[in-house]
């Protein structure tokens, strides 16, 4: 039989397994283990603490985000009183809030460090800052108290404003509570979807009583560690 004659016709049958609830695990951290979490909030290392509040590996990533963390908020300090245009330190702070925005999941991986868990309210006070400053400045031209020119040909206020707007949204995502609240609620939203998506099964033909599973739990666990 040639391929173009077979046909799979959809079927809606009970679902493949039972719905199971996800447990978040809300225990503290057993005495004397790494304090490192997930991005649900849950810790998941049982290593011993070697420096600070992490066992090695964990303190080696930690010190190497605080530290270019601490590297690029000097940058930009610095290169805002210097002699600058405004649109070139845009550029720079665009590119360095873009860095922890992509490198969010360590305000969550490492929140119980007390440098990175205030760097988190630093970032969002920076930016909130930057926006009051643009918006004062269209109403009075001395209100940036610093080196950054702008020229006829530099890029509207209302530019950088919007994009401020909009990056500060982003930010927000930032946040750690957020973080954890919005991984776990998406990881909640995708177990139901795939249960639902077990209820779909497939025939070759219209009068065959087999059908074929799509969706088996196995596949579903898979799914969801994968996207985890």
């Amino acid at each position: 039989m040639s391929s173009q004659n077979i046909q799979s016709y959809i079927v809606h049958k009970v679902p493949a397994f039972s719905l199971m609830s996800i447990i978040f695990n809300d225990e503290p951290v057993a005495e004397g283990c790494c304090e490192y979490k997930n991005k649900f909030g849950e810790y998941i290392c049982n290593k011993s603490i070697i420096e600070g509040k992490f066992c090695i590996e964990h303190y080696l990533i930690a010190i190497n985000f605080k530290q270019t963390a601490n590297k690029l908020i000097q940058i930009g300090n610095n290169y805002k009183n210097q002699l600058h245009t405004l649109d070139s330190f845009m550029k720079l702070f665009y590119n360095i809030m873009n860095y922890f925005f992509v490198n969010r999941e360590h305000f969550v991986n490492f929140s119980n460090d007390q440098s990175i868990y205030r760097l988190n309210n630093i970032l969002i006070q920076k930016l909130i800052q930057l926006r009051t400053s643009l918006i004062n400045y269209t109403y009075d031209r001395n209100s940036i108290s610093c080196n950054l020119k702008i020229f006829k040909n530099s890029l509207p206020l209302k530019y950088h404003i919007d994009n401020l707007v909009e990056l500060q949204d982003k930010i927000n995502d930032t946040i750690i509570i957020v973080q954890i609240n919005k991984a776990r609620e998406s990881l909640i939203s995708n177990n139901i979807k795939l249960f639902k998506l077990s209820e779909i099964q497939l025939k070759t033909t219209h009068e065959s009583n087999k059908s074929c599973v799509i969706i088996t739990k196995d596949i579903k666990d898979k799914i969801l560690s994968f996207i985890q």
